[in-house]
Formats: structure tokens, sequence, C-alpha cells
């Protein structure tokens, strides 16, 4: 039986920022902000204090993205503190800025998130212990781009280290981290996805599709050798914490978009659920999915 490979690869790098100040303004006495709701910021723009309101509906001020309340403080003494945790942004559109505040007993730790020569259309907030240290990471999902597929995303893994924010790992196009996923084209109009990881496999009919008669088959579905043709997968289009087996460390749900060569032949969905390895300091991949979308 002839077929071709193709592979699928994911996206990763570990990366830290430098910790920035907001500027021409700094946040002070953030509490008990509702996300569905109304509250105020302090803010003071030079020697003036300013109260700003805080709203989802609301284009004046900082805005909130996502709060989020865990033990994300350490205690060198004892369990780690319980804190909260806000993702604020000053604006929206191209020049918006996100960042990411820690309010605990002894003030707030501010750290600024906006990805690098662009700004996030969106911020999505977790709060989740991925290994077991007690401590909660803080987990932030940011879309960046809105262009082709499910778009271009983000997806940020921090943890407070001392008296400050530290980015322990960031997922995103431009880095990659091999998932396990690969495909295959076979004879009958078949377009196979399987990962070497989990053993799990998912059969695509693509008969009928007479842009790929031709290029990937012949008129009798069989595969054409040396085609040239491979599959993209995006970035991490969602990006959630899960407590899979119940044992109080989370795992966390990744999901891309998977198109054959362009992002006008879109798929479906790869789903991997990774799990944090100590010894490594590392993500494997536990299980893994499919999901087309026809079914």
């Amino acid at each position: 039986m002839v077929f071709a490979v193709f592979v699928i690869v994911f996206c990763f790098c570990g990366c830290t920022q430098v910790d920035t100040t907001i500027p021409a303004c700094a946040l002070r006495g953030i509490g008990g902000i509702e996300i569905d709701g109304f509250d105020f910021v302090e803010m003071i723009r030079g020697e003036e204090a300013v109260r700003v309101e805080i709203s989802l509906l609301s284009l004046n001020g900082m805005k909130l993205f996502g709060y989020e309340k865990g033990r994300v403080l350490p205690n060198y003494d004892g369990e780690p503190v319980i804190a909260d945790v806000y993702v604020l942004k000053d604006c929206e559109g191209e020049e918006s800025c996100s960042y990411l505040v820690v309010e605990g007993n002894f003030g707030l730790i501010i750290k600024d998130i906006t990805p690098e020569g662009i700004s996030s259309m969106w911020d999505e907030l977790y709060v989740c212990n991925i290994d077991s240290d007690a401590q909660d990471e803080i987990i932030v999902h940011q879309l960046v781009g809105s262009a082709g597929g499910a778009g271009s995303y983000k997806a940020r893994i921090f943890k407070v280290i001392g008296n400050e924010i530290e980015e322990l790992y960031c997922f995103d196009n431009e880095n990659m981290l091999y998932t396990g996923f690969f495909g295959r084209l076979k004879n009958g109009y078949v377009v196979e996805i399987r990962n070497s990881f989990t053993g799990k496999k998912h059969k695509l009919d693509m008969s009928g599709e007479e842009r790929y008669e031709g290029v990937l088959f012949d008129a009798d579905g069989k595969v054409i050798k040396n085609s040239g043709w491979g599959v993209m997968c995006d970035s991490f289009c969602e990006f959630s914490p899960n407590d899979i087996d119940g044992d109080g460390i989370y795992e966390i749900v990744c999901k891309q978009y998977v198109s054959l060569y362009s992002h006008s032949d879109g798929l479906g969905l790869a789903e991997s659920v990774l799990r944090f390895d100590e010894g490594s300091q590392s993500f494997e991949v536990i299980d893994s999915d499919f999901h087309a979308w026809d079914d």
C-alpha cells in the first residue's frame, strides 16, 4: 500500500520576561472585583489620585479580563497563601497593554504580560496546581491574532517566586514541541491522524473532495507519491486545566486547529492532555484525541 507521511508539530517555548512598570500609572487598592459587576481601582496619575470604574462593558480606565483566587503566594513556614489574581487591560485595540496582578496581604505584585510587539485581543485566566508543591500556578491564555484557522494564541504559565511573578512556560507558534501526532494519506481517499504516544488514530474520508484529485489522490483514490503536501497545526486555541484523575494536581487539556496545507482546508481539532513531569521539568502527553469537523 502506498502512503505519504506528514508530521503535526506543536508549539512550545520556555521563557521568562523581565517585569516592567505600568506606563504613567500605578495600581493600588484592588480588591473584591467581580467578573459580572462593577468595582473601582484607585490609580495614581502623577500626583493625582483617581478612582476609575472597572466594568466588562466599560471602555474607560482599566478593564477586567479575569479574576481568580488561589494559593499562589509562597509561604516558607507552611501552606501557600491564598490571594486574589487579576488580568487587567488599560484599553482595547492595537495598543492595549495586559497586566497580571496578584494581591496579597503585603500589597500588589504586578507583571506586564503584553505580548512582545503586539497586543492580545483577550486574556483568559486560570489558577491551579500542576505540580506537587501545593502552590498554585497561574495560567493565562491570550488571543494574539485572528487571521486564519482558529487564530493565533499564546498559552503562558506563571508562578509567584519570592516577590515576583516569573514566567515558566510559553506555548505559541514560534517554538515547537512534538506531542506525538502525525498523519498518513492512505489509498481510498483516507487521511489518518495518529498519535505515537497514545496509539490512538482517527480516519477521515476525503472522497468527494475534487480539489484533492490529481494532487493528493488519483481518480481511483490512490495516494500520489511525492505530493509534497502536509499538515499545518496552529497554536493552542484551547488551553485549560482539568484535574483528570482527581488527585488534586491538574492536567492541561490543549486543542489546536489542524489543516491539510492551508487554513482553508481545516480538518478539525487535535487534542492533547498534558501532565507536568517534575523529573524532566517538562510536559508529557498522557492522552490524545482528534475532533473532525464532520463528527
